[in-house]
């Protein structure tokens, strides 16, 4: 059973969160949550509303995660976490 949008819970929300903060797709979100897809998307269209900063926010915290790893690694000495973050680094330097 599809579920929209205006049925979502606090707990939906937090649960988008953790799973794209685990690098899950949309659809992937949708299909896990049963929540109608077009309806997701025309959400994330829209950077204010509570689908995209749950979303995107749950990425990036993924993404802090993730380099906060790698960095570790890489100040202990690991050369391939080394070379991540120099990779991270060039990619950053064009984001900005």
């Amino acid at each position: 059973m599809r579920r929209y949008l205006n049925d979502l819970t606090k707990e939906d929300y937090d649960q988008i969160k953790t799973l794209s903060k685990l690098f899950f797709t949309k659809k992937e979100v949708c299909i896990m949550l049963e929540i109608d897809f077009d309806d997701f998307e025309k959400e994330l269209a829209n950077d204010n509303s509570r689908v995209y900063l749950s979303y995107v926010g749950g990425f990036l915290q993924g993404e802090l995660d993730l380099r906060m790893c790698i960095s570790k690694l890489a100040n202990s000495g690991s050369a391939p976490a080394q070379n991540a973050m120099l990779e991270i680094n060039r990619k950053s330097k064009y984001k900005n």
